[in-house]
């Protein structure tokens, strides 16, 4: 059976890619990237080091939300997650950025999946 990448459920979700060809302490820095875009986009993050299942890893947060980083053979799942189920909050904060946080961070868009779970992307011009 095939497999996709993780990512939390119910959470607003952007992909794109590392290349594998490089070291482990090249993929920290690559995340670290994120996490000061991220910041400097919405200054109420701050850094955090939860992981929401095996391998949803929340690496900033707020009062209301996680954003996190998923990865699977070089595909990269970034998204944006409530702390707490239902709050509203949470949601309305995430659907004003949603827009800029795909724009920013997206470089993959999922156009379908396959009977076992594989996902299909093509690049976002």
């Amino acid at each position: 059976m095939g497999r996709s990448i993780s990512y939390p459920r119910d959470s607003v979700v952007t992909f794109t890619t590392f290349d594998y060809d490089e070291d482990f302490i090249q993929f920290e820095d690559f995340i670290e990237n994120f996490e000061e875009t991220a910041k400097s986009l919405w200054p109420s993050f701050w850094k955090c080091d939860i992981w929401l299942d095996r391998e949803d890893h929340a690496i900033l947060e707020n009062k209301h939300t996680y954003f996190g980083v998923s990865e699977y053979y070089g595909l990269v799942a970034l998204w944006l997650v409530p702390r707490h189920e239902n709050d509203p909050l949470a949601w309305r904060w995430i659907s004003q950025i949603e827009k800029k946080f795909n724009k920013m961070f997206g470089t993959l868009r999922t156009i379908g999946y396959a009977s076992n779970g594989e996902c299909f992307f093509e690049k976002i011009s």
